[in-house]
């Protein structure tokens, strides 16, 4: 039985560093998904190739499968690649890690999803994104989400009108009608949020187990830029729910009403890439063991910790909680 399956956009991730200026001038909102078509994309990575210090298989979902792994817990991740070198090296990359891959290749023109991600001085991340043929998939995980724990996806894979949108939206309908599947969700996107608020509350509130978000992406959601009055507002909708406030941890609440704050594990922070998804692993794993919440959100903040000490959304194969 697979602790976390995760549906979700599979990417080849391409780190660069730049400054402020640099991101005004390509257009860029920073801190945002900027999402361009694969020609742009192709070009800009080309014209910045000299700054592109790094190569990494990427996508939220597949974080959360590695942080899995890394526990010692057995993830299962599916989306779509192409027949192209970069989705070799995505294949490539579940392999090495021990994530069961249940991908599929596309022969579109598009095919595997790119991210290039831009780090500024302070650390936050920008993203320019395609998301290649993967919005395409539209296989329903009926068999692998009754061999799972937790079915996971995020806002960005539900949000538009695509078969992979309406795919995972059935898988987390046929999860939540199977007792001893639960289903986890994360908030992707500010700006997408708040484009596509009611499609997504709907979500939350007629699927969702554990929701995952930051404070910006539940004040988006809600309205509300106070994260405990944010929390109220939707706790009766999703029973769990796991606020991440970056240098300042984490709130838990969970199904019984019960508060938590998680505090952070020091860290010579580089790269806060995937931080997120690992603490989400890291609190899945946790409750597919059979842990509380609150103990859930320390593991998730451990493993979080480890993470932001590496360039790019992985850890390495020596790493230890």
């Amino acid at each position: 039985m697979y602790d976390v399956l995760g549906l979700g956009t599979a990417v080849v991730d391409y780190f660069a560093k730049c400054d402020d200026r640099e991101l005004a001038k390509l257009g860029l909102v920073k801190g945002a998904s900027n999402f361009y078509d694969n020609a742009i994309v192709q070009n800009l990575i080309e014209g910045i190739s000299g700054k592109i210090f790094m190569k990494a298989a990427g996508d939220n979902a597949r974080n959360v499968c590695e942080a899995v792994a890394r526990l010692g817990g057995k993830p299962a991740y599916a989306s779509m690649i192409g027949d192209d070198r970069e989705g070799g090296f995505f294949e490539s990359n579940l392999k090495e890690i021990g994530i069961n891959s249940l991908l599929e290749k596309t022969g579109g023109k598009a095919g595997t999803g790119r991210i290039i991600t831009f780090i500024t001085p302070d650390l936050e991340r920008t993203f320019v994104v395609n998301l290649g043929d993967t919005p395409s998939y539209s296989r329903i995980l009926k068999k692998e989400i009754d061999g799972c724990k937790y079915f996971f996806c995020t806002s960005i894979t539900t949000a538009w009108d695509t078969n992979i949108a309406k795919a995972s939206v059935e898988c987390m309908k046929y999860a939540g009608n199977h007792a001893d599947n639960g289903v986890a969700y994360a908030l992707e996107s500010p700006p997408l949020i708040k484009k596509e608020k009611d499609k997504i509350m709907k979500i939350v509130e007629q699927h969702v187990d554990v929701l995952f978000c930051n404070r910006s992406e539940l004040a988006a959601l809600t309205g509300l830029n106070d994260p405990h009055a944010a929390i109220r507002e939707i706790e009766d909708l999703v029973p769990n729910i796991c606020v991440k406030l970056g240098k300042k941890g984490s709130i838990l609440k969970d199904e019984i009403g019960d508060s938590y704050e998680q505090k952070v594990y020091p860290a010579k922070a580089v790269d806060t890439t995937g931080a997120g998804d690992f603490y989400a692993g890291g609190v899945l794993y946790a409750l597919a063991q059979g842990k509380t919440l609150k103990e859930a959100g320390d593991i998730g903040s451990r493993i979080a910790a480890k993470k932001v000490e590496q360039f790019g959304a992985r850890l390495d194969k020596s790493f230890k909680l």
